[in-house]
């Protein structure tokens, strides 16, 4: 499942998606920090499910939200804020939204909203189980195999590991990597994303397949 995001806020942006993938390891986060780049991305792109940040300025989160519904009438748009007035304004001015978060945006939050979207998915659901040779992850709960034997990874290393398998042979760049797991445009270096890659190799030695630096370029999961 695909899912959008819209905040003009860094921090507030990073703590939504860390929560999306918490609740979703293998959806396709698309994120956004202008409001602008919403529209442009839905006129060619299906966006089943908008999360929008409700008190963006100068376009308001529900004047985004009406834009979206002509472009895509069935989008499930979630308003997140701070402030829970907003969720009355949306209903006193009759916007078609499926939920309402209020922050901080956590993994309970955003299940909860998922399981409950105003258009459903068509029994759309997540695989229980991505495979790729003798490595297995298991999406809920999340846990990690290498020929049947657990694999200990935190959170971060669970997503990142599922996205390097889902996009196998895929030359990712770090900024790419970056803002599908921590939601953010990446602007310094990427220590972070470095160290979880190094434990990443350590821990799948021995499966056939390794993560392989790109020069200048990123990472790309490929067959040793």
């Amino acid at each position: 499942m695909r899912i959008v995001t819209v905040d003009t806020k860094p921090k507030a942006r990073a703590e939504l998606v860390g929560a999306i993938r918490e609740a979703m390891p293998a959806a396709d986060i698309v994120s956004f920090g202008a409001p602008g780049e919403l529209a442009d991305y839905a006129k060619e792109h299906d966006c089943p499910v908008v999360f929008i940040e409700a008190e963006m300025w100068p376009i308001t989160g529900t004047d985004l939200a009406r834009e979206l519904l002509i472009i895509q009438p069935k989008a499930n748009i979630i308003f997140v804020s701070s402030y829970d007035l907003y969720q009355q304004e949306a209903l006193n001015i009759g916007v078609r939204f499926s939920g309402f978060i209020l922050r901080p945006a956590t993994k309970a939050k955003v299940a909860e909203e998922l399981a409950n979207l105003r258009n459903p998915m068509g029994g759309e659901t997540l695989p229980e189980t991505v495979t790729k040779g003798p490595l297995t992850l298991k999406v809920i709960p999340t846990t990690a195999y290498l020929r049947g034997k657990d694999i200990l990874l935190t959170q971060k290393e669970f997503a990142l590991m599922l996205l390097f398998i889902q996009n196998e042979k895929k030359e990712m760049s770090v900024e790419y990597i970056y803002e599908q797991i921590w939601g953010l445009i990446m602007n310094k270096e990427p220590r972070a994303l470095q160290q979880h890659i190094s434990t990443l190799r350590k821990k799948i030695e021995g499966s056939g397949y390794t993560i392989k630096t790109l020069r200048s370029a990123g990472y790309c999961f490929e067959q040793e």
